[in-house]
């Protein structure tokens, strides 16, 4: 396997996410390109699964399980008559999940091909991501705990702002919420910090053949 083009399908990879986090078109509170950014990530991360050693990683697997799982939620919230607000906030926990996923399965490449920096990078980016998820699924808790049913129409609120009928409101789910998305920025930071230095030293022999790739 030549390590130019993984690193394309690396790059690819980034690009689709940053996409998918961005492009966010919302209609009656229903993301409507969701479904479809979801299948273009899903296509270039079995790009980057192409190589045995990265889908030989149960994390990449478990990466993977989340992104179809997301697009049938996403699809889900599409279908009309249904209140789009609970498949959506599952689909941004999978989004949670399936960074720190890829992040463990990163990790476990580069030990293979022996890269200790961006194995050590990737090691500490799983850990804020995981931490990211954890406090997702505490401030679903406490949604669920401390907040009564609303019965705001959909089309009022933003799509991923209520968890069975619940909004995000009152202090104590509002700052776990505030520290999950806040955690996940930062251990998306430094999963990309390990993947551009997977990228460089890719780019710097492209031609060059991964061993066992």
């Amino acid at each position: 396997m030549r390590a130019g083009t993984l690193e394309k399908a690396m790059g690819l990879l980034g690009g689709t996410f940053i996409v998918v986090g961005v492009l966010q078109p919302s209609i009656d509170g229903r993301s409507v390109l969701l479904p479809f950014l979801g299948i273009a990530l899903l296509i270039a991360l079995i790009r980057v699964g192409r190589y045995e050693r990265f889908r030989a990683s149960p994390w990449f697997a478990l990466s993977v399980g989340c992104v179809v799982l997301g697009i049938g939620l996403a699809l889900v919230a599409l279908l009309p008559g249904r209140d789009p607000r609970t498949p959506s906030t599952i689909t941004l926990l999978l989004a949670f999940a399936g960074t720190t996923a890829y992040a463990g399965a990163l990790r476990d490449w580069c030990r293979h091909q022996g890269w200790a920096p961006p194995a050590e990078k990737a090691i500490v980016a799983r850990r804020w991501l995981g931490a990211a998820t954890g406090l997702f699924l505490v401030g679903l808790v406490v949604v669920t705990i401390t907040v009564q049913p609303t019965t705001v129409p959909a089309s009022e609120m933003m799509p991923t702002t209520a968890f069975l009928g619940r909004t995000f409101r009152g202090w104590a789910a509002e700052v776990v919420m505030a520290a999950a998305l806040l955690t996940w920025l930062v251990g998306l930071l430094k999963l990309r910090g390990a993947s551009q230095l997977v990228r460089h030293s890719l780019r710097a022999q492209p031609d060059a053949e991964l061993v066992a790739a």
